[in-house]
C-alpha cells in the first residue's frame, strides 16, 4: 500500500472516525511487519495529540496492555492530549465483541 493511503486528516486536538483509523493503522502495521527495517513516519504539527493517538493505537494493536502509559514513558509524557483521544485509544485496547 502506498504511503499516501496511510494519510488520515484529523483536526487538531480531535479524533478521527474509528473505522478509518483502524483501516489506516492496519495497513501500516501490515507493511511494517512485511518490511520491519524500513522507516515509517507518524506525525502531526506538534507530535503529541494526534501522533500520540496513532502511536498508542498501534501499540494497542500489537499487544501493549497500557498503550498511553507506555507511550508517555517511552516517547513523550504529554502524548495523547484530550479525553476524546484517550477514549479512542481505550477502545483499541478493549477486546472486540
Amino acid at each position: 500500500m502506498a504511503q499516501a493511503a496511510w494519510r488520515l486528516d484529523i483536526p487538531d486536538f480531535g479524533v478521527p472516525e474509528e473505522a478509518a483509523l483502524r483501516a489506516v493503522l492496519a495497513a501500516m502495521l501490515a507493511e511494517m511487519r512485511a518490511a520491519p527495517d524500513a522507516a515509517y513516519h507518524v506525525g502531526c504539527r506538534a507530535g503529541l495529540g494526534r501522533t500520540g493517538l496513532a502511536l498508542a493505537c498501534l501499540g494497542a494493536m500489537t499487544g501493549v496492555a497500557e498503550p498511553i502509559a507506555w507511550l508517555r514513558a517511552t516517547y513523550d509524557p504529554r502524548a495523547v492530549e484530550t479525553p476524546a483521544q484517550e477514549a479512542l485509544v481505550a477502545r483499541f485496547v478493549a477486546p472486540s465483541p
